[in-house]
């Protein structure tokens, strides 16, 4: 499965329409200022990376993740895994926006724990409709679209904002240094 998940992806990511426009980068500023953010960032699902970037600029120490090595074009750490397979150091922030809606239904649960390991707070944005441009490879890109109360209850004490087709999800860990 991760081979073909992947497969998909380093193809969709070679559309330069796919590349225009960038969830987590328009969401980027909104987490900075929500979380007053300083230290170390994953960029979960980075795609581009221009997110990460954004955070790079205002001093962070970030680390892209995303498992289409094509996917970033931006110069920062990059690491190529899988969501459901990575086991990385503990950083301050887990930033993951427009990626839990991609994963397959029956991996979702080990992505959610494997994000909740990565990081003492985890910033999502999820997006709960299909998604456009699947068609231009024929494929589904959004697998697992849940109502926003189904995302909110896998994150326990979390607070959470309705943003209209998405939910904004804000996590606090228990990991300590």
């Amino acid at each position: 499965m991760e081979n073909l998940e992947k497969e998909k992806y380093v193809k969709i990511w070679s559309f330069p329409e796919y590349r225009r426009y960038s969830p987590g980068e328009c969401a980027a500023p909104r987490a900075f200022d929500k979380l007053s953010m300083s230290g170390t960032l994953y960029d979960m699902g980075c795609g581009t990376g221009r997110a990460g970037k954004w955070f790079s600029e205002k001093g962070l120490d970030v680390t892209l993740v995303d498992f289409a090595p094509n996917a970033p074009e931006v110069d920062l750490p990059f690491i190529e895994a899988c969501l459901w397979e990575i086991d990385l150091p503990k950083k301050d922030y887990v930033y993951c926006v427009d990626v839990l809606e991609h994963i397959p239904p029956e991996r979702v649960d080990e992505v959610i724990s494997n994000l909740k390991s990565c990081g003492k707070t985890l910033y999502l944005q999820i997006h709960c409709h299909e998604d456009g441009f699947g068609k231009l490879i024929n494929e589904k890109l959004h697998l697992t679209i849940k109502p926003q109360e189904w995302w909110v209850d896998k994150f326990p004490g979390c607070t959470s904002r309705d943003l209209g087709n998405t939910v904004e999800i804000i996590y606090e860990t228990n990991i300590s240094e």
